[in-house]
This record gives structure tokens, C-alpha cells and sequence, in this order.
């Protein structure tokens, strides 16, 4: 049985080769991409170098991440520092993913995202679906991020649209602590001179 699967995945293999090399690149691109998100995410920072000789350090795949989004994610420096190295872009972004930096601030990883703001990530990014890094650290309470944010440049009354639930809405970070019920991070913001 395990003979005729490997015979008819090297037919099917084939029949994109002849029939389509672009479909077959395309193919070959999204599993490269899938085997590199699962190092990364697994950690493994010495197969990851190994693999990205061969793939797009840039690479994504639906509701999957790219490398950076994903060493973000899981919280590792040291991966995230790599892949940096071999110019993962620091502001790529993707609906209902965010950027590096969105989420780092999700996360309330202090460190890394002063590592990202550090290598040139954009403190006023907004991806949609996922609003501002500034938007995202209040919603999750993280002053240390807020601080970090505000005092490298962040707009505290930029306001974006989000979808909800409940509809289209206008979120700013002062409206999202409001909404939140984040009383310490209300007073912080509007000290330092949240209107809206």
C-alpha cells in the first residue's frame, strides 16, 4: 500500500512538473514555506538557516504567518535576531496576523519589540484586521509596550477602522482602553496627551 501512495504522489508530481512548471514552483514554494513555519515554530534555529538557502525568508502561507510573524509569536529572540540576519522584512504584514511588531505588542513582549523597533519596524503600522502596534498593546493591557511605543514615535491618536461584530468601527488607543475598562492605561494616555 505505501508503494502505490509513493507511486502516485511521484505521478501526481510529474504530471505538475510536465503540465505546469509554474504551478509546480508554486507548489514546491508553499510546502518549502510550510516546513520552514513549523522550524520556526518548533524553534529549530540551525534547520532554519539551513532552509533558508533555499526559501523566501519572506514567505507566508493563509492563516499560517511568515517566519518573523511566527518567532514573534512564540517568543523567540534568538530566531527572530536570525532571521533578521537574512533580511526578513521587519514590517511585512498580514490580515488577521498583524505584523512583527503588532505582535510583539499583542504579546506584550517588551524585548523583542524594542529589538524590531530597533531594526527599523514602523511604530504607526497599521495591517487591517489587526489596527496599530499602539492599538494592540492597550487592548491587551501591556503598559511596558505602550511606553515603549509612545516613546519611540507611536501616534497616540491615530485611529483606524476595525471590523466588529457588531459593524464597522473607529478605534483609537485611548478608545480602545476605554472600551477595555483599562482605568491605568486611560490616565496614562490621556496624561500624555490622548483627545480622542
Amino acid at each position: 500500500m505505501k508503494k502505490i501512495i509513493q507511486i502516485n504522489l511521484a505521478f501526481i508530481l510529474f504530471i505538475l512538473t510536465v503540465s505546469s512548471g509554474s504551478a509546480f514552483a508554486q507548489f514546491k514554494e508553499q510546502m518549502e514555506c510550510k516546513q520552514i513555519l513549523n522550524l520556526v515554530d518548533k524553534g529549530k534555529i540551525s534547520d532554519v538557516i539551513n532552509l533558508i538557502n533555499e526559501t523566501n525568508v519572506n514567505c507566508s502561507v493563509s492563516n499560517d504567518g511568515t517566519p518573523l510573524i511566527n518567532a514573534v509569536r512564540t517568543g523567540n529572540l534568538e530566531m527572530v535576531a536570525v532571521l533578521m540576519l537574512f533580511n526578513a522584512d521587519v514590517n511585512q504584514g498580514l490580515a488577521a496576523d498583524g505584523n512583527p511588531l503588532i505582535q510583539a505588542s499583542r504579546k506584550g513582549n517588551v524585548e523583542i519589540a524594542a529589538f524590531l523597533i530597533q531594526n527599523g519596524a514602523d511604530v504607526n503600522a497599521f495591517v487591517p484586521e489587526d489596527e496599530t502596534p499602539l492599538i494592540n498593546a492597550v487592548a491587551k493591557g501591556h503598559l511596558d509596550v505602550i511606553k515603549l511605543l509612545l516613546e519611540n514615535g507611536a501616534d497616540i491618536n491615530k485611529a483606524v477602522w476595525s471590523n466588529t461584530p457588531k459593524g464597522r468601527e473607529l478605534r483609537s488607543p485611548l478608545s480602545m482602553a476605554k472600551k477595555k475598562k483599562r482605568k491605568k492605561i486611560v490616565n496614562y494616555l490621556v496624561k500624555y496627551g490622548a483627545t480622542s
